[in-house]
């Protein structure tokens, strides 16, 4: 004798439940032989556990007010395949059978559901993301788009040129500190943050010295050291070049650059702290 194959028979008991469990909508009649189960299973409490921060998370996202079309392509992402097919009409009993299949395959990736749809929340309502350490030094090593610009008239330190939105930070000149020199420029947008950089070059080895505008962003994991004033100077290697970073005025500064040492990386970013 043939017996049909039961999709439930791989699925172990209370599983189906966790996620209603989790959100509180597991009848009572119920929820008392599912806690029986979980006592014993240390596997499903680790999992329900999860499911419980993600109703926590998918909560805390619903008190924020998102535009409607965004209300409803999360609706429509996380809307039962029974749901989908008739809406208002008593399901019958092989709906409400694959509904039960549904649910814990679907509680498998509730964590990773909830984690994008606040992700996409945050987007939509608050704009583009702050660009990272690693892009801006991207442009840091970049080609030049402008001229080199010129040691101020009124202070050989700094250059004449000014971060834009980040004015209060100035280009070094290093004419009393090292024998780099100015070599160009370039402007860019990223991700909605105005990042300035000048380019300095000594016996054929340029660096690109970018500054950017807003908040400091966020620092990167390396290696870290401290300067002569205090600052806190974080090495990074990406894609063959060296890199420094570190914060001054609240804002983000970066250099980075090829065939460079990090002892000349640190000489250039702490000359920087007594201009």
């Amino acid at each position: 004798m043939t017996h049909e194959h039961d999709d439930n028979d791989q699925i172990r008991p209370g599983e189906a439940e966790l996620t209603r469990l989790a959100d509180g909508s597991l009848p009572e009649s119920e929820r008392e032989q599912l806690q029986a189960t979980l006592a014993g299973s240390p596997e499903l409490q680790t999992r329900l556990r999860e499911q419980q921060r993600a109703v926590g998370l998918v909560q805390a996202t619903a008190k924020i007010t998102a535009p409607a079309s965004l209300r409803a392509s999360v609706a429509e992402l996380t809307e039962t395949p029974a749901r989908k097919r008739g809406r208002g009409h008593a399901r019958t009993a092989t709906e409400l059978r694959q509904a039960a299949i549904w649910r814990p395959r679907a509680s498998i990736g509730i964590v990773a559901l909830a984690a994008v749809l606040i992700a996409v929340v945050s987007v939509a309502l608050h704009g583009r993301t702050a660009p990272t350490v690693g892009s801006t030094a991207r442009l840091a090593l970049a080609p030049a788009t402008g001229p080199a610009p010129t040691v101020s008239a009124t202070d050989h330190d700094v250059l004449s040129v000014h971060p834009t939105g980040a004015s209060s930070i100035p280009f070094p000149s290093y004419v009393h500190f090292t024998a780099w020199k100015a070599s160009g420029v370039r402007h860019d947008t990223l991700q909605g943050r105005h990042v300035t950089t000048v380019f300095y070059t000594v016996a054929g080895t340029r660096v690109g010295y970018s500054i950017v505008s807003g908040a400091a962003l966020s620092m990167p994991s390396g290696s870290t050291v401290r300067g002569p004033t205090g600052a806190r100077y974080v090495f990074v290697s990406s894609e063959g070049a060296q890199i420094i970073t570190w914060r001054r005025d609240g804002h983000t500064c970066v250099i980075a650059g090829r065939s460079i040492d990090r002892h000349t990386l640190l000489a250039l970013a702490a000359a920087d702290e007594q201009v």
